[in-house]
């Protein structure tokens, strides 16, 4: 079975990642704003009603995670995995 999202899985990945290393606030968001716009425009997150005016915030903070190198950083230190492979292939 092929990933449906991979953006979104890696989000799932990045976010337990974050949590586990204690990089999560008392409300259950990651600490870094960066770290949750990264994680939000990789899975293609919309927040509904007042909260979707920060999706241009998080555009912007996401390119500047991507150039900055934040981005790679966080996919290669949680979503560094075996790659699946469709059935019949080895």
């Amino acid at each position: 079975m092929l990933p449906g999202h991979e953006g979104f899985e890696n989000t799932l990945r990045i976010l337990y990642g974050l949590a586990v290393d204690g990089l999560y606030n008392d409300k259950g968001l990651p600490k870094s704003l960066v770290h949750l716009a990264v994680c939000a425009i990789m899975s293609d997150t919309r927040l509904p009603g007042l909260g979707n005016l920060l999706t241009p915030v998080f555009q912007l903070l996401a390119v500047f995670a991507r150039r900055q190198g934040i981005e790679a950083q966080l996919l290669n230190r949680y979503c560094h995995c075996a790659q699946v492979l469709p059935v019949g292939h080895s």
